[in-house]
């Protein structure tokens, strides 16, 4: 009689049938390799008693005898004398007998990412516990992976009830508009809520369905013309965009045959530059938390060797993104060219109220401009972090150039990402499908870089009010309203201020009076 097994003996696929009907598991008929037939279920124990390794259904270990000779009775054990097998994760806060606690699924979940994953979720799991939103939505990740792989039925409605808590906070911190909210906690939440939701949706075998829930929230006050029918599609396909964006895949394909599996970086040169930038992001991170840890001692009592530690490590990762922008343009031979127009049309457009613009560039890749802008919003926070740490007695922006090298660079390509942002979103009407997570990073940062009364800052807060009107993507709005940053320091929130008056201009920043 046919029966439903965990999976292939051969080549550890889950959740497929492989019986004497079906003698093949579709995957080994997809490669064409010989099939052995279901896996059965076994217990494995190693022969000292403090390392009990149970693993649940499970394959027996390659060069194991014992575990063809010994014919299954009542027995649920069996002796082996080969090292414990990698399938059975032993370390530090695993805890079999407590196979619900989040300390089990968290260790299973970094045992399980190595070096594959993506540093923001790495970077969470190394840092558990200072950031509470994106701790709650790991926790409902690795729950649901760790429900995915081992068909634990508690752990998922573990997941499931974490996934509603993280849904709910970060809906809180999106209506607060960040009040007292770091934005890499929001970030990093939206990001492994992601993959909560692709994980779980791989699982059902229908996770178009399932990446819902994040984009909702996200679209948690879109406008009353977006709930017809034609409009709903095309939120349909905004989400879709959304959530791949996040998750940093470039093929929406591949993510539909994968369940945890990331693109080889070898097979994909763009890849392998996106992950670059993203162990960036996280070396980012770290120093800049040194720096602040740093900068709450007093002026008198730095230790000046840690000072010239965290300065080297921060010329370093400016010099690996200098050397990251090179090849980028070699690589992809990338570069911003003048819209070329026929015939005596100038290369200006109006916008609705008749206003001119000047036309902002045609990027020919616009994934690789992606990439540059993400480039452009880490050296800008490296140049702020930098001017602190050489400037740690200065509370107030100083007038002469020669002092603020770094900040005056900072800006030109904060208005360099304007301009990229300019040409993303205010050239096409095509806004359903133009709302990535890249460019809303890099708005983030720009907000921040120039002065909450700028005609920069006014103009990015338009734009992405716009963005968020036009597109349904509601954490733009959020940006734009993010609380005003004393000068130079990112850290330090005063009051909430809205800084869209009546008389905001409206041209771009980047243009010339």
């Amino acid at each position: 009689m046919a029966r439903h097994t965990s999976g292939c003996r051969n080549c550890v696929v889950r959740r497929v049938r492989c019986d004497e009907r079906r003698p093949r598991c579709l995957n080994c008929e997809k490669r064409k390799i010989e099939c052995n037939g279901p896996r059965q279920g076994a217990l494995f124990v190693n022969k000292d008693t403090e390392d009990l390794c149970a693993l649940e259904k499970s394959k027996p270990r390659k060069g194991s005898k014992e575990s063809t000779e010994i014919t299954i009775d009542r027995s649920s054990y069996y002796v082996l004398d080969v090292p414990v097998s990698p399938l059975t994760p032993i370390r530090r806060g695993f805890d079999w007998a407590n196979k619900s606690s989040p300390d089990t699924h968290i260790c299973h979940l970094r045992w399980q990412i190595n070096e594959r994953d993506k540093p923001w979720v790495g970077y969470c799991l190394e840092h558990h516990g200072e950031y509470p939103i994106a701790d709650i939505a790991i926790e409902a990740l690795a729950a649901a992976f760790y429900r995915n792989r081992y068909h634990h039925k508690t752990s998922g409605d573990i997941a499931a009830i974490k996934y509603g808590q993280a849904l709910a906070a970060l809906r809180l911190a999106l209506e607060s508009h960040g009040e007292g909210q770091d934005l890499f906690d929001i970030l990093a939440t939206t990001s492994a809520l992601n993959r909560y939701e692709l994980v779980i949706g791989t699982m059902n075998h229908n996770w178009i369905r399932h990446a819902s829930g994040i984009s909702r929230v996200i679209e948690l006050a879109g406008p009353e013309h977006f709930r017809t029918y034609p409009n709903k599609l095309i939120l349909e396909s905004n989400r879709f965009r959304i959530i791949h964006e996040a998750y940093f895949h470039r093929r929406p394909t591949y993510l539909e045959k994968k369940e945890w599996s990331d693109l080889r970086s070898d097979l994909d040169p763009m890849s392998t530059m996106f992950v670059k930038l993203e162990d960036a992001f996280c070396v980012l991170t770290r120093v800049t938390s040194e720096i602040s840890n740093f900068m709450k001692d007093d002026i008198l009592d730095l230790d000046w060797d840690r000072h010239r530690d965290i300065s080297a490590r921060l010329q370093q990762l400016l010099a690996n993104l200098d050397i990251w922008k090179e090849t980028w343009i070699t690589r992809f031979k990338f570069e911003a060219t003048a819209k070329a127009l026929k015939g005596e049309r100038k290369a200006f457009y109006t916008d609705d109220n008749g206003l001119v613009f000047q036309s902002s560039l045609q990027y020919p890749n616009q994934r690789a401009a992606l990439g540059l802008n993400m480039y452009r919003s880490l050296k800008v926070t490296a140049l702020e972090w930098k001017y602190k740490l050489e400037h740690p007695d200065c509370q107030s922006p100083t007038t002469s150039k020669e002092d603020m090298g770094d900040m005056v660079e900072a800006r030109i390509l904060a208005g360099e990402i304007c301009r990229s942002l300019h040409c993303h979103f205010d050239e096409t009407d095509k806004w359903e499908v133009l709302a990535p997570f890249h460019l809303l990073f890099a708005a983030a940062v720009a907000r921040r870089t120039f002065q909450p009364r700028s005609r920069e800052a006014q103009w990015l807060c338009r734009l992405l009010n716009q963005v968020a009107d036009r597109s349904g993507f509601e954490i733009a709005r959020s940006i734009a309203k993010m609380h005003d940053h004393r000068w130079g320091d990112p850290d330090c929130r005063r009051g909430v201020r809205n800084v869209l008056d009546r008389d905001a201009p409206r041209r771009a920043p980047y243009m010339t009076d």
